[in-house]
């Protein structure tokens, strides 16, 4: 399997090109949404009682960049693919305004 890369390119194996800019939060579904679906979830942080996703049918990936210590990224969806930051990194505030 090759790792899913957010912000960066990779070729060979080798990080070739890397994504300059803020990457606040990442959410991927294997699911069809319809663009309501989209458009209603755009400023909605995405939670459940205990602070997880998993409620969400069809979320397979939900990372925010919430302010934090290390390099590692939670994954808040059901799978628990938890990442890894790699290069330069600066943890900030979030940028949306929530609902």
């Amino acid at each position: 399997k090759s790792p899913l890369l957010i912000g960066a390119c990779a070729a060979k194996g080798k990080f070739v090109r890397a994504f300059k800019g803020i990457v606040d939060e990442v959410r991927i579904w294997n699911v069809p949404l319809v663009k309501q679906q989209v458009v209603d979830r755009l400023y909605e942080r995405l939670k459940t009682e205990d602070g997880s996703a998993e409620a969400y049918q069809g979320l397979v990936g939900y990372w925010r960049s919430v302010k934090g210590v290390g390099r590692v990224v939670a994954d808040r969806s059901a799978v628990q693919h938890h990442g890894i930051m790699r290069g330069s990194l600066e943890w900030v505030e979030t940028l949306m305004i929530l609902q």
